[in-house]
């Protein structure tokens, strides 16, 4: 057996926003002379921090007292759980951070619901089996100030670190969707071109268009549609994305079949032509839009895929094929679905390109916890991934950042994508669309749509990925 002394960097000034650079406070400095009274015991034969100069002066004062040299972790925790466990001696150090502690917890086999921890907070993990370990936590030095409480109600996120955050109501005005009550309930996507936000709706028919509004007072003021030539059935559009640098915007229909269950009686699962098309058209910075390309479908590629031709014959909310997310990535298209989610919780992700969509179709997955694919955005490095409930259920909707390599090799205990947080206090409202508006390094300013409350209650949020905090 071995023990893991577990504790996230000692106290540091959290304002500005912290880098590798920042160095612990007086405080933390205190705290790091207790961590060494306290752990000097333990017979630690091996200390680990990460890069960050706050967990190297963290661990800096036990270290020195027991003449031992800190090594740097591997950058992934399966890695880092195989050194730590491969350490010499009966017992290790491992100074990391509020983000990272607990998916080491982890990953050396403790529970998978540790909080992020507080500056006081010390874990003893004793390791039993590779992938079984008991943990205890305790605290050490001076007490750590709580953390403030979540607001009680309205839209919010909870970050990766337990932060919550507020949302920002966007204001829309005008006549969507031709004033159709369905369409006005039934925003499905959004993406912002120039001065322009977008909106999608999965009820939109006869016919189908793309809503175009223009930045107006801090919100946007309708401006017109975009007609898609798609017929008068239902599309069932439930992407929209663009290539900014080209001006052009891609739009998909969802591509799944349907069943329904009326007065007690379970219906056949029904295909529809009509929601296999996807488009796209070029967006002039007035407004006005070219000619629209399409309709093509993506059916001729999914069935190249074993596991995706199987899903296409199902319904979609019955974990059948289902198309939600749509972004624009390196001259590519990046179709995410809701459906299916296999087993691991992995969900495809078809990459193509628009000239030849079967010819250039390869599939990736990433594991989103039981999740499906809600919408997908483009983004330094991959992709932010909205993820929520395959089918009518209740369930989370989360944020991640994946930096679009395949899951699937990695297997059940490989690596997942970078969760950034989890919606909260929406009311009826279920995300649909995710917006990126900017961009900055490892943050975001984005807008979220959802589907089920009026004009799809658009709001601002600051996301930002995991990393040293």
């Amino acid at each position: 057996m071995k023990t893991v002394l577990l504790v996230r960097h000692a106290d540091i000034d959290t304002t500005p926003l912290p880098t590798d650079l920042t160095p612990l406070n007086a405080a933390g400095r205190e705290r790091a002379d207790a961590l060494a009274r306290v752990a000097g015991a333990a017979d630690v034969t091996a200390v680990f921090t990460s890069a960050a100069a706050r967990t190297k002066q963290t661990a800096a004062p036990l270290a020195a007292a027991l003449g031992l040299q800190p090594a740097v972790l591997p950058t992934t925790f399966p890695q880092a759980a195989a050194a730590i466990l491969d350490a010499p001696g009966p017992a290790a150090l491992v100074v990391g951070h509020s983000t990272t502690v607990p998916q080491l917890v982890a990953a050396l086999g403790g529970p998978a619901d540790i909080p992020p921890p507080t500056f006081d907070d010390l874990f003893v993990l004793t390791a039993i089996a590779p992938t079984q370990a008991a943990v205890v936590r305790l605290k050490y030095g001076a007490a750590s100030a709580p953390a403030p409480p979540p607001p009680s109600a309205g839209p919010r996120f909870v970050d990766h670190a337990g932060v919550t955050r507020p949302g920002t109501p966007v204001v829309l005005t005008g006549e969507l969707f031709g004033g159709k009550m369905n369409p006005l309930t039934a925003v499905s996507g959004a993406e912002v071109l120039g001065g322009h936000l977008l909106l999608v709706s999965d009820e939109a028919k006869e016919p189908t268009v793309v809503q175009v509004l223009t930045a107006a007072g801090g919100g946007y003021a309708a401006a017109g549609g975009v007609a898609l030539p798609a017929g008068d059935d239902e599309v069932d559009v439930e992407g929209i994305a663009a290539d900014r640098a080209a001006g052009v915007v891609y739009v998909t229909g969802s591509h799944c079949r349907t069943r329904k269950i009326e007065g007690g009686v379970i219906g056949e699962v029904k295909q529809k032509k009509s929601r296999e098309q996807f488009f796209r058209f070029k967006l002039a910075p007035g407004g006005t839009a070219a000619a629209v390309e399409g309709p093509k479908s993506l059916m001729p590629a999914v069935e190249k895929f074993p596991v995706l031709a199987a899903a296409a014959t199902a319904a979609s909310k019955e974990n059948g094929l289902d198309v939600e997310g749509l972004a624009v990535k390196d001259g590519h298209l990046h179709f995410g679905f809701r459906g299916p989610v296999l087993r691991y919780g992995f969900v495809p992700v078809l990459s193509c390109r628009w000239d030849d969509p079967a010819g250039t179709a390869r599939v990736r997955y990433v594991r989103l916890g039981g999740r499906g694919v809600r919408d997908l955005v483009g983004v330094g490095g991959g992709f932010l991934v909205l993820a929520g409930p395959v089918g009518d259920g209740d369930g989370t909707y989360r944020v991640y950042f994946w930096d679009g390599a395949d899951q699937l090799p990695a297997g059940e205990d490989g690596p997942g994508p970078e969760l950034l947080g989890e919606f909260a206090g929406l009311g009826a409202g279920k995300p649909e669309g995710l917006v990126v508006l900017n961009e900055a390094g490892r943050s975001f300013e984005v807008l979220l749509v959802c589907d089920g409350v009026p004009s799809g209650a658009p709001t601002r949020w600051a996301l930002s990925r995991p990393g040293p905090a």
